[in-house]
Protein backbone atom coordinates (compact mmCIF):
# COMPACT_ATOMS: atom_id res chain seq x y z
CA UNK A 1 0.00 0.00 0.00
CA UNK A 2 1.43 3.38 -1.06
CA UNK A 3 -0.45 6.38 0.47
CA UNK A 4 0.56 9.86 -1.53
CA UNK A 5 0.56 13.18 -1.12
CA UNK A 6 -2.39 13.23 2.15
CA UNK A 7 -4.10 16.43 2.06
CA UNK A 8 -5.65 16.93 5.66
CA UNK A 9 -7.79 19.88 6.88
CA UNK A 10 -11.44 19.90 8.89
CA UNK A 11 -14.07 21.93 7.57
CA UNK A 12 -16.78 23.76 9.39
CA UNK A 13 -20.18 24.37 7.76
CA UNK A 14 -21.24 27.39 8.90
CA UNK A 15 -24.20 29.06 7.70
CA UNK A 16 -24.23 27.03 4.51
CA UNK A 17 -20.48 27.89 4.15
CA UNK A 18 -17.02 26.01 4.60
CA UNK A 19 -14.15 26.84 6.76
CA UNK A 20 -10.92 25.48 6.29
CA UNK A 21 -10.23 25.37 10.57
CA UNK A 22 -6.26 24.14 9.29
CA UNK A 23 -4.96 22.03 6.68
CA UNK A 24 -1.38 20.12 6.27
CA UNK A 25 -0.29 20.72 2.44
CA UNK A 26 -2.00 21.87 0.01
CA UNK A 27 -4.68 20.91 -2.54
CA UNK A 28 -2.99 21.61 -5.84
CA UNK A 29 -1.95 18.19 -7.04
CA UNK A 30 1.44 18.03 -6.02
CA UNK A 31 3.46 16.97 -3.45
CA UNK A 32 6.15 19.47 -3.50
CA UNK A 33 5.91 21.16 0.55
CA UNK A 34 6.13 18.34 2.20
CA UNK A 35 8.74 15.76 3.58
CA UNK A 36 10.64 13.74 1.20
CA UNK A 37 8.78 15.01 -1.89
CA UNK A 38 8.88 14.22 -4.51
CA UNK A 39 10.48 11.26 -4.61
CA UNK A 40 12.62 10.38 -1.18
CA UNK A 41 10.39 7.91 -0.03
CA UNK A 42 13.33 5.27 0.59
CA UNK A 43 14.51 7.85 3.19
CA UNK A 44 11.10 7.11 5.39
CA UNK A 45 13.06 5.46 8.26
CA UNK A 46 16.01 7.56 7.91
CA UNK A 47 13.26 10.36 9.72
CA UNK A 48 11.72 8.33 11.85
CA UNK A 49 7.95 8.82 9.77
CA UNK A 50 5.55 6.07 11.17
CA UNK A 51 6.17 5.15 14.06
CA UNK A 52 3.62 6.01 17.39
CA UNK A 53 5.71 8.67 18.55
CA UNK A 54 6.45 10.66 16.34
CA UNK A 55 3.47 13.45 15.83
CA UNK A 56 2.87 15.94 13.75
CA UNK A 57 1.95 19.69 15.76
CA UNK A 58 -1.04 21.49 14.05
CA UNK A 59 -0.05 25.25 14.44
CA UNK A 60 3.97 24.22 15.34
CA UNK A 61 4.66 21.70 13.01
CA UNK A 62 5.85 22.17 9.10
CA UNK A 63 4.49 20.26 6.38
CA UNK A 64 8.31 20.28 4.57
CA UNK A 65 9.90 18.87 7.81
CA UNK A 66 7.10 16.53 9.43
CA UNK A 67 4.46 14.88 6.95
CA UNK A 68 5.67 12.74 4.82
CA UNK A 69 4.03 13.19 1.58
CA UNK A 70 4.39 9.51 1.31
CA UNK A 71 2.69 6.51 3.62
CA UNK A 72 3.91 2.82 3.14
CA UNK A 73 1.93 -0.59 3.35
CA UNK A 74 2.73 -3.57 5.07
CA UNK A 75 4.34 -4.96 1.94
CA UNK A 76 7.06 -2.34 1.53
CA UNK A 77 10.78 -2.60 2.60
CA UNK A 78 11.84 0.75 2.43
CA UNK A 79 8.82 1.32 5.18
CA UNK A 80 10.72 -1.11 7.75
CA UNK A 81 8.64 -3.99 6.91
CA UNK A 82 9.68 -7.37 5.23
CA UNK A 83 10.53 -10.85 6.21
CA UNK A 84 12.79 -10.70 8.64
CA UNK A 85 11.34 -7.24 10.02
CA UNK A 86 7.99 -8.58 10.25
CA UNK A 87 4.75 -6.82 8.86
CA UNK A 88 3.81 -3.41 10.43
CA UNK A 89 1.21 -0.74 9.79
CA UNK A 90 2.31 2.85 9.12
CA UNK A 91 1.29 5.50 11.40
CA UNK A 92 1.34 9.06 11.06
CA UNK A 93 -0.41 10.92 14.38
CA UNK A 94 -1.90 14.57 14.01
CA UNK A 95 -2.51 16.75 17.33
CA UNK A 96 -4.71 19.73 17.48
CA UNK A 97 -6.24 21.98 19.92
CA UNK A 98 -10.01 23.48 20.08
CA UNK A 99 -9.87 26.55 22.23
CA UNK A 100 -14.03 26.84 22.07
CA UNK A 101 -16.03 24.17 20.65
CA UNK A 102 -18.30 24.35 17.47
CA UNK A 103 -21.80 25.09 18.86
CA UNK A 104 -23.74 25.07 15.29
CA UNK A 105 -22.88 23.47 11.83
CA UNK A 106 -20.88 20.24 11.30
CA UNK A 107 -16.89 19.53 10.95
CA UNK A 108 -15.63 17.18 8.29
CA UNK A 109 -12.00 15.49 8.27
CA UNK A 110 -10.93 15.40 4.70
CA UNK A 111 -7.98 13.28 3.00
CA UNK A 112 -7.04 14.08 -0.17
CA UNK A 113 -4.96 11.50 -1.89
CA UNK A 114 -2.54 12.22 -4.88
CA UNK A 115 -2.02 8.41 -5.58
CA UNK A 116 -1.36 5.02 -4.55
CA UNK A 117 -0.81 1.37 -5.50
CA UNK A 118 -3.73 0.68 -7.62
CA UNK A 119 -3.58 -3.04 -8.18
CA UNK A 120 -2.87 -3.69 -4.70
CA UNK A 121 -5.56 -1.18 -2.89
CA UNK A 122 -4.67 -0.14 0.34
CA UNK A 123 -7.04 -0.19 3.51
CA UNK A 124 -7.02 2.96 5.18
CA UNK A 125 -7.84 3.81 8.52
CA UNK A 126 -8.61 6.87 10.36
CA UNK A 127 -8.57 7.36 13.88
CA UNK A 128 -10.18 10.51 15.36
CA UNK A 129 -9.92 10.79 18.77
CA UNK A 130 -10.60 6.98 19.21
CA UNK A 131 -13.08 6.65 16.93
CA UNK A 132 -12.25 4.12 13.96
CA UNK A 133 -13.15 5.04 10.14
CA UNK A 134 -12.36 2.72 7.78
CA UNK A 135 -11.65 2.78 4.26
CA UNK A 136 -10.97 -0.06 1.25
CA UNK A 137 -9.89 2.23 -1.84
CA UNK A 138 -10.77 0.97 -5.10
CA UNK A 139 -8.68 -0.63 -7.57
CA UNK A 140 -7.04 1.80 -9.78
CA UNK A 141 -4.39 2.04 -13.07
CA UNK A 142 -1.24 1.93 -11.10
CA UNK A 143 1.18 5.17 -11.52
CA UNK A 144 4.37 6.49 -10.85
CA UNK A 145 3.30 8.92 -8.47
CA UNK A 146 6.28 7.83 -5.00
CA UNK A 147 8.66 8.41 -7.76
CA UNK A 148 7.46 12.00 -8.36
CA UNK A 149 5.52 11.36 -11.86
CA UNK A 150 2.22 12.93 -10.57
CA UNK A 151 1.65 12.62 -14.49
CA UNK A 152 -2.04 10.99 -14.91
CA UNK A 153 -2.64 10.99 -11.08
CA UNK A 154 -6.10 11.07 -10.12
CA UNK A 155 -7.27 12.58 -6.74
CA UNK A 156 -9.29 10.45 -4.10
CA UNK A 157 -10.84 12.09 -1.52
CA UNK A 158 -11.75 10.84 1.75
CA UNK A 159 -14.73 13.07 3.76
CA UNK A 160 -15.38 11.79 7.25
CA UNK A 161 -18.14 13.47 8.92
CA UNK A 162 -17.19 14.65 12.20
CA UNK A 163 -20.42 15.16 14.78
CA UNK A 164 -19.10 17.58 17.10
CA UNK A 165 -19.69 15.06 20.29
CA UNK A 166 -16.35 13.70 18.82
CA UNK A 167 -14.18 17.00 19.09
CA UNK A 168 -13.08 17.90 22.74
CA UNK A 169 -11.88 21.15 23.91
CA UNK A 170 -8.29 21.15 24.91
CA UNK A 171 -6.34 18.88 22.78
CA UNK A 172 -7.28 15.79 19.93
CA UNK A 173 -5.74 13.75 17.81
CA UNK A 174 -6.20 11.95 14.86
CA UNK A 175 -4.21 8.85 13.74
Amino acid sequence: MILLVVLCLITDLVLGQQKVIWEIGKEDHNSLGMALAPSGYPHFLDHDFGWEDRFFLVGFSKPAQDWPYVLPGPKDAWGGTGPTSGIRSQVLNILFGIATLPQKGNCDFVVNILGYHGSLPPLLKVMINGKSFVFQLPHAKDNKVIEGDIKGAKNYLINIPVQPSLLRKGGNEIH
